[in-house]
C-alpha cells in the first residue's frame, strides 16, 4: 500500500493537490494525461491517484 500523500508532501501541499486535482477533474477536457501530469508535478506517480478520489 502507498504512503499517505500528506505523509509524503505534507499537510498544506496535499491540500493543494486534493485542490488542484478537483479543479481539474472537473474541467471539461479533462484526461488521463493531464491527472498523470498533475501528479509528476507534485513527484508522484499514478498509484496515488486512488487516495485523491476518495
Amino acid at each position: 500500500m502507498a504512503a499517505q500523500i500528506e505523509a509524503i508532501l505534507g499537510i498544506e501541499e496535499a491540500s493543494n493537490l486534493r485542490s488542484d486535482f478537483n479543479e481539474l477533474i472537473t474541467s471539461d477536457d479533462c484526461n488521463y494525461g493531464e491527472v498523470e501530469d498533475l501528479l509528476m508535478g507534485y513527484g508522484l506517480e499514478m498509484d496515488y491517484l486512488d487516495q485523491l478520489m476518495w
